[in-house]
């Protein structure tokens, strides 16, 4: 029994082509140095010592994503740098997403520039840093998701299982009259 090839091209296109999805890092699975350490559910980063915390996370290549990060510092001349390494840890070299964040006052999210993944994992680091009396700050929650929803996809949706159905109910029919001759 052979299926319509209608039917084969609508759930086929439907499969090969779904698009990211966003993801939220685990904080715990982050590599620390320097003066950061976890603090329960956060990632602490220690007063007046340039610490870092480095993720590792899977994407699609030539896919446009957007990172958000929650966090707080407890001065203004201490903030974060964000680096994105969009091919892993290979020959190019990291890139860093817009200058020198500040989260004041309290718990804030931002979101970083958005940046074209070239590899299917890429890394993410995260850096502190100040100037005079750099107070401590904390980082929360750090997600990453596609920066643009893709757009219609030819086959996939109700008008390609219209189409799917007519070619099914056709093919049927066919079979049924060579059969009855």
């Amino acid at each position: 029994m052979r299926l319509p090839i209608a039917l084969v091209i609508a759930f086929g296109i439907g499969l090969v082509t779904s698009p990211a999805r966003a993801i939220t890092l685990d904080l715990s699975k982050a590599d620390l140095a320097g003066g950061a350490e976890f603090k329960g559910t956060n990632i602490k980063f220690a007063p007046n010592e340039s610490g870092s915390a480095t993720f590792t996370f899977d994407s699609v290549p030539n896919q446009e994503y957007v990172i958000t990060v929650t966090g707080h510092n407890d001065n203004s001349t201490s903030y974060f740098n964000f680096f994105v390494d969009p091919d892993g840890l290979g020959a190019a070299p990291e890139t860093q997403l817009g200058g020198n964040f500040t989260f004041q006052p309290g718990f804030i999210t931002i979101a970083l520039p958005s940046f074209i993944d070239i590899g299917t994992i890429d890394t993410l680091r995260i850096v502190s840093g100040g100037t005079g009396n750099n107070i401590a700050g904390q980082i929360d929650f750090v997600g990453v998701s596609p920066a643009a929803v893709p757009g219609p996809i030819v086959g996939a949706g109700p008008p390609g299982l219209v189409m799917a159905l007519g070619g099914f109910v056709a093919w049927r029919r066919r079979r049924n009259q060579a059969a009855a001759a």
